[in-house]
């Protein structure tokens, strides 16, 4: 981790499962993140899913926040270099990076605020 503050926003303390559906980030700011594996694999960033235009941000369902399908196990959530996480989910999708500045900027408690 590094001291300045433009980096802190992307930098972590800790990375936990809150839940088989959910895991926690604690930013080296303080700031706390909880990322549904739903909404990620509704938000994946890999051009399959995206295309290879601007990332678009979207609200998970209240149906599938209510009644979560992805859980791990089956799916697998792991490190890709110090920068990001990969995940692979239920439906064997297992493309899409998660840069730590990605999940930063798409923070469900910032509702798709962008941070950079």
């Amino acid at each position: 981790m590094t001291g300045a503050p433009s980096e802190l926003i992307h930098d972590y303390t800790e990375i936990s499962w809150n839940s088989p559906h959910e895991f926690k980030i604690v930013w080296a700011d303080g700031h706390e993140s909880l990322y549904s594996l739903d909404f990620l694999r509704l938000n994946c960033p890999c051009a399959g899913c995206q295309g290879h235009g601007e990332q678009i941000y979207k609200d998970l369902p209240e149906d599938v926040a209510a009644n979560p399908k992805e859980s791990a196990p089956p799916a697998e959530v792991w490190p890709v270099g110090d920068y990001a996480i990969g995940i692979r989910f239920s439906d064997g999708h297992e493309t899409g990076i998660f840069s730590f500045r990605f999940l930063r900027r798409y923070c469900p408690a910032s509702q798709g605020d962008a941070i950079e």
